[in-house]
């Protein structure tokens, strides 16, 4: 490939990346706002469609990848974003301000957290994700969510913030219109935005593709681990960040701890549905443990003293950079170090 071609393939990466962050952001509002204007309680709403929006991105990546017969880029965005989204994501918003955790939080979360960490090797060890792994994944989202939706109902403090963000933040337009206006622009709204989540996903999909063969001549799981994986997971970063600047512990937590249960439970799920995941020995060996040992740290820094600082939010992002580089020795062939 000419380096004017890998210009253009990187640009149409980025185009793609754009592409989902404002599909992502419009299919929830406008959903959303169909959702609380056909009557649904805005607690339900909280929890499944945002909660759901903010893994929109890799799952349309997943579906698209699938689709076109490259599951390691699925498999690889999933694990990789786990990855990234305690390593990246926590390193940076525990290094900005410490994050404490509620009390809640360590008893539903981080319980489901780990299982859906635990679920997703325990079906891998014999190096595939069947349907029937897709359909155990995705059973386990189901309960989750009822079990998120029980939580939410029962807290009440919890339940008057949902309320008065989605009536601040989503439905203070709406307001202006007739119902009828409302839900139709809503409508078409969300229309758009899963356009944008397809198209994004595509360009993204295929511009790594290319450039991880025809450039750097890398494999597609590698490619999901880093590239796709970081860009998908941006606009998690951006929102812990944001969070984490205003004081806002439990929000940058909250949104990594669904984003990775989500991103197993639904994305493998589906994708595993669509096209069963082969699961190599590299990833069975190596990414997959990984995953699991970021979980695990992570976990135990948040119980010891319901707060993880600033050190051990330094230790999360050294971990990662060293991750990236046990990737780029083992795809170089310089090293195939491997932990199961």
């Amino acid at each position: 490939m000419e380096f004017s071609s890998l210009m253009i393939q990187i640009a149409l990466f980025v185009a793609g990346l754009v592409l989902l962050y404002f599909g992502a952001e419009w299919t929830v509002k406008g959903a959303t706002t169909m959702a609380v204007n056909l009557g649904v309680s805005a607690i339900v709403v909280g929890v499944t469609v945002v909660a759901l929006g903010t893994s929109a991105p890799e799952l349309v990546v997943g579906i698209i990848a699938a689709l076109g017969k490259k599951p390691d880029i699925a498999l690889g965005n999933v694990v990789g974003s786990n990855i990234a989204n305690i390593g990246l994501i926590i390193g940076v918003s525990g290094i900005i301000a410490p994050l404490s955790i509620r009390k809640e939080t360590l008893k539903y979360e981080i319980p489901m957290v780990l299982l859906t960490a635990l679920a997703l090797f325990a079906l891998s060890l014999d190096n595939l994700l069947s349907r029937i792994d897709g359909a155990i994944l995705l059973a386990m989202g189901v309960i989750f969510n009822i079990l998120f939706i029980k939580k939410a109902m029962k807290d009440a403090k919890a339940k008057k913030a949902l309320e008065a963000t989605l009536e601040k933040d989503i439905l203070q337009d709406g307001k202006k219109k007739s119902f009828f206006q409302s839900t139709l622009f809503n409508f078409f709204l969300t229309l758009i935005g899963i356009g944008f989540l397809v198209g994004g996903a595509e360009l993204m999909v295929e511009s790594a593709s290319k450039v991880a063969h025809d450039y750097f001549g890398l494999s597609y799981l590698i490619i999901g681990l880093t590239i796709v994986a970081v860009g998908t997971s941006l606009p998690e970063l951006a929102a812990s960040t944001a969070a984490s600047l205003k004081n806002q512990g439990d929000i940058a937590l909250g949104n990594v701890l669904g984003s990775n249960i989500y991103n197993i439970v639904l994305i493998i799920g589906v994708v595993a549905l669509i096209y069963p995941l082969h699961v190599g020995e590299a990833t069975i060996g190596l990414d997959l443990p990984i995953m699991l040992l970021f979980t695990i740290v992570f976990i135990f820094f948040l119980i010891t003293g319901m707060t993880l600082v600033r050190w051990e939010a330094t230790i999360l992002l050294m971990g990662y950079i060293a991750f990236m580089v046990i990737l780029y020795l083992r795809e170089t062939g310089i090293s195939t170090f491997s932990l199961w």
